[in-house]
């Protein structure tokens, strides 16, 4: 069963967001779902003096300019089989994809990379969205392959809700998108400190030490039987192993949940996944947090 009925790509035409509009059109195909664009019209960013509709002339032209190129990715979109729709709304990019997150939506990000340290202080479009969406969020880095649909799945577990949250995620996008698709379960073993940092409100949780039996009876317990399933042990820390074994595996996405158990939750989206989508070559799902509310209904 399809657990989406649509694709959600935010767009900013630079190249992170061409990149990831190869793996939006990929997907809404595979899925056999429509493929909405949307880019954030937001004036008040770059024209200071604009203040409510008091807007100079020319800036409709502009508008219009970027209505024209939205309206021209659609058409490409098109061209390749896919069912696309645009919107141009006025606002903030992160707080109007953040809306559009529902159940039944799958997020598209590009990520570009490093910034400057206001990206560190205030987190770019795509932490934001990822640390408050109600839906899972694909995150494209710029030099992600195109091309083909993904068939093996690499999910980073710590065995807490949120990374069982990420395993059902992936089980789910990977029955809709391949006829034979492969899970690969994959735990750091000897970052508990960590942990403790990221999961502090869980003080309750199993210490006992994981061992590959253990992995495989938690995996099989939320992604069934019916998938092939791999599991493996990581030595080292789990932000430069698990994108290591992504690519000795050949998995074509990696897989997390959104950590981060502190008075802070709603703005951090955990050290571990922040420095994987920093790090990883290839695109990155993050699941929502199993304890975020869905939003009210689209009138």
């Amino acid at each position: 069963m399809n657990p989406f009925d649509r694709v959600v790509l935010g767009v900013d035409f630079s190249d992170a967001s061409r990149v990831a509009f190869e793996h939006a059109v990929v997907l809404s195909k595979a899925l056999g779902v429509p493929l909405l664009l949307v880019h954030a019209w937001n004036p008040r960013g770059w024209l200071p003096d604009f203040a409510g509709d008091d807007a100079p002339d020319w800036l409709e032209d502009v508008r219009g300019g970027t209505m024209g190129e939205l309206d021209a990715w659609a058409r490409s979109a098109e061209k390749r089989g896919a069912d696309a729709d645009i919107v141009l709304e006025r606002g903030s990019a992160s707080e109007i994809l953040i809306a559009l997150s529902r159940k039944g939506t799958l997020l598209v990000l590009g990520r570009r990379g490093q910034a400057s340290l206001a990206h560190v202080l205030l987190g770019s479009v795509s932490e934001r969205v990822v640390s408050a969406a109600r839906s899972p969020v694909l995150i494209v880095p710029r030099r992600a392959e195109v091309g083909r649909t993904p068939r093996r799945f690499l999910i980073g577990a710590d065995l807490s809700a949120n990374s069982a949250a990420a395993a059902v995620a992936a089980r789910d996008v990977a029955r809709a998108v391949s006829s034979a698709p492969t899970l690969v379960v994959a735990h750091a073993q000897n970052d508990e400190r960590a942990l403790w940092l990221e999961h502090g409100s869980e003080i309750g949780r199993e210490r006992s030490p994981v061992d590959e039996e253990r992995l495989r009876r938690w995996a099989r317990s939320h992604v069934g039987r019916a998938i092939t399933l791999e599991t493996c042990l990581i030595k080292g820390r789990a932000e430069e192993g698990l994108v290591s074994v992504a690519q000795e595996k050949n998995c074509d996405w990696l897989v997390l949940g959104v950590q981060g158990r502190t008075a802070l939750a709603a703005l951090l989206i955990g050290s571990t996944t922040r420095e994987i989508l920093r790090l990883a070559d290839r695109p990155v799902l993050v699941a929502p947090a199993t304890d975020r509310p869905e939003p009210p209904a689209e009138s």
